[in-house]
């Protein structure tokens, strides 16, 4: 991989763009509770509003993945930061579902956009689990602070609805840092040499094979997030007290990226993937399957707490197989889609086999991933490459 020198430009820009991709997606729950009663729809109707955005954001992801080598990251998560907003201050003004359903698409083309921008300018870093580490810990710290400040900020400006306001000056306040992209190497363009073109092809198995093991470790842990509120229902938790122990696991989870941080790859990849994997895992199967107020507030912060532990580990992942940035940014992307699958898949599975079956489906889906993971670390490590 070639080597690049951390720069804290970059670095600052990448974490903006980030959390712009990341803020609908932290902000689930709240979300589809909020289309749910303002506009007097059931459960699935709520979820289609985050899928159809989750989903936009992955595709969006992969289409700017494909351009790289043709705009620069700067037109990128400018193109992102123009749509984003767009679509925000549409969705604040909408009294109609069905327009709603179009303005979260248009919006999640813009996220996809950003999270494309931030996963490849640090595909090239000299550490890039740590720099994704890094990247991660901001999201968390500043999606956090947006899960606890809705209902404080409502109680200030008497609102009934807040989650889309806010998110709209998240991403207004967050775009005034993405001009810092353009100090990435080639004024701003992913490559820091010609030579650094995609290692494969977009259908490489390499490829398929890490996006199938990050999509489906992911998809447990985001279906579980995105029916905290029914879990905590269940766990015997008032509304408000859901509500905090949301934005607590939220805020816990920057434990998750700092370890990753912090470490590093030091020790492989697959030894500290091995223990996230483990504590979702657990995590998972205690709030499915012990309905307490204390085993609700545990595993769902753990289960945050793993899965931004594992997130720099995927993109690590990503940017040894192609330091290009482009495997990155369909990886990130492929994390992100989990949050349009799992508020269906979730939900279908609690109504229909009850919470304690989402346990067991985790632990069996986990450990064929873990497989995956295993065949993809030793292809790296023998400098192998898998099929193209």
């Amino acid at each position: 991989m070639a080597p690049v020198i951390l720069q804290g430009r970059v670095l600052v820009g990448s974490a903006a763009a980030y959390c712009i991709a990341n803020i609908a997606w932290w902000l689930q729950p709240s979300l589809i509770h909020e289309v749910m009663v303002r506009y007097d729809v059931g459960e699935a109707a709520g979820g289609l509003v985050a899928s159809v955005e989750m989903t936009t954001i992955a595709l969006s992801a992969a289409l700017f993945g494909k351009l790289l080598d043709k705009l620069s990251l700067l037109r990128i998560a400018t193109i992102g930061a123009v749509v984003t907003l767009s679509g925000a201050a549409w969705s604040m003004t909408i009294q109609d579902y069905d327009l709603l359903l179009i303005s979260r698409p248009l919006t999640g083309f813009g996220e996809g956009a950003m999270l494309a921008a931030a996963s490849a300018s640090l595909a090239n870093f000299r550490e890039p689990d740590r720099a994704y580490g890094i990247i991660n810990i901001a999201a968390i710290l500043f999606c956090s602070a947006a899960v606890f400040s809705l209902p404080l900020t409502a109680g200030y400006f008497n609102l009934e609805y807040i989650v889309f306001p806010t998110i709209f000056a998240g991403i207004a306040v967050l775009s005034l840092l993405i001009p810092l992209l353009s100090g990435t190497a080639d004024q701003g363009r992913v490559r820091s040499t010609p030579a650094a073109l995609p290692a494969h092809g977009i259908f490489s198995l390499k490829l398929v094979t890490l996006v199938i093991a990050v999509f489906i470790v992911s998809l447990g842990a985001g279906a579980m997030w995105s029916f905290y509120y029914l879990l905590g229902d269940m766990a015997g938790l008032g509304e408000g007290e859901i509500h905090n122990a949301v934005g607590m696991a939220a805020l816990v989870s920057v434990f998750g990226a700092l370890s990753a941080t912090l470490v590093g790859a030091r020790f492989g990849r697959l030894l500290p993937l091995t223990l996230g994997v483990l504590i979702l895992i657990v995590a998972i199967n205690t709030m499915s399957h012990w309905h307490h107020p204390l085993a609700f507030r545990l595993g769902a912060a753990f289960n945050v707490v793993g899965m931004y532990f594992l997130v720099p580990y995927f993109l690590g992942y990503a940017a040894d197989q192609d330091p290009s940035g482009r495997d990155a940014a369909i990886t990130a992307g492929a994390f992100l889609l989990t949050g349009a699958v799992g508020p269906y898949l979730g939900g279908y599975i609690i109504e229909n086999f009850g919470a304690a079956s989402m346990g067991w489906i985790v632990l069996i889906a986990n450990s064929f991933s873990w497989y995956l993971f295993l065949t993809i670390d030793r292809s790296l490590k023998k400098g192998a490459a898998l099929p193209v």
